[in-house]
Formats: C-alpha cells, sequence, structure tokens
C-alpha cells in the first residue's frame, strides 16, 4: 500500500468518525419552546449526528394545579355500617398537575412518561402554584444515531405551564 492510499484512508476515517459525536448535552428553557394548545416542544439539530446510548433529562416546571377545595360532612365514629357519633364538616382538598413528556429521535419518540404533582388532603388549600422536578435517565442497550433530538411536554390535568427549564444529554457513559 502506498502513502497516498494511507493519507486517503486515514482522512475517509477521520471524516466518518468525525461526523458522529457520542456526547451531546443541550440546556433549554420556555422561550426556546414552541406552544401549541396545551403542548411545548423544542427541537434541536446539532451540527454532527448524536451516537449514544444513554439519555438523562433533567427538568423544572412551574405552573398552576387544578384545585378543588370544599367543606363535606363526615362521620367521626361508626359501628360497622352505621353513623353512631357526630358529624363534622372537614376540608376536603385535590391538588392536581399532571404532564406527559416525551424525548424523541428523528421522530421517532424513545421516551414516553408522566410526571405529576399530586395532592388530595383534609385540610383547605388555596395556592394552585405548581412545581415539578422531571430527572430521567433512559439506557439505550443499542447506540441511537439522531440527526434531530426532541423534547415535548404536554398538561394533561391542570391549568398551565408558566416556566419550563431544563437539560437533555446524550452520551455513552451513566457518569457526569
Amino acid at each position: 500500500m502506498n502513502k497516498s492510499m494511507i493519507v486517503i484512508s486515514a482522512t475517509v476515517l477521520a471524516t466518518s468518525m468525525g461526523s458522529q459525536a457520542t456526547e451531546y448535552s443541550r440546556t433549554f428553557n420556555i422561550e426556546d419552546m414552541t406552544k401549541d394548545g396545551e403542548k411545548y416542544s423544542v427541537a434541536f439539530t446539532p451540527e454532527f449526528n448524536v451516537a449514544a446510548s444513554v439519555i438523562v433529562l433533567d427538568v423544572n416546571v412551574e405552573g398552576n394545579a387544578t384545585l378543588s377545595s370544599r367543606q363535606e360532612s363526615v362521620c367521626t365514629l361508626w359501628e360497622e355500617d352505621i353513623c353512631v357519633g357526630p358529624v363534622k364538616q372537614l376540608w376536603h382538598s385535590e391538588f392536581s398537575h399532571e404532564f406527559k413528556y416525551t424525548v424523541s429521535c428523528d421522530d421517532k419518540v424513545i421516551l414516553n412518561k408522566f410526571a405529576d404533582q399530586l395532592e388530595f388532603t383534609n385540610e383547605k388549600l388555596t395556592s394552585t402554584k405548581s412545581k415539578i422536578h422531571i430527572q430521567d435517565a433512559f439506557i439505550n442497550l443499542n447506540e441511537l444515531t439522531c440527526e434531530t433530538v426532541s423534547f415535548a411536554i404536554e398538561t394533561l390535568q391542570g391549568k398551565d405551564i408558566e416556566q419550563i427549564v431544563g437539560s437533555i444529554k446524550f452520551s455513552d457513559s451513566t457518569s457526569k
């Protein structure tokens, strides 16, 4: 084999290796995202194909939950199925904010999960403010190769999303 063939082979190998990266990390917030109804989404097209088997997602979501607070009559003493004690008025509150989130690689969904903040209590709740921290890792046995990486989050139950701040990382390692 002559020198020029070795140089050409090395150049082709370096070029093909250089077009893929085993690690890609990106941060985003609500201003980077497109809103369609109750769904926010963002897509990234790196300068290189992402080739990795580990996906780490870390997202903070703030918004307003659905809140229902009311007083209910409750028996304080039961004998079998008969109320024999006094009846009291107690608060019953339900606080609910639920999301569906997805991570996609070239329009193929690779992570599809739910996150929520739910509270059921016998106290009167007045605030609808909700904060949810999504911290998720996904390990694929086969390496994924992506030209476009996207993240989407949709409100399933609750009023709205006010803030989204997050990061997504593709790598070949679970270590930081």
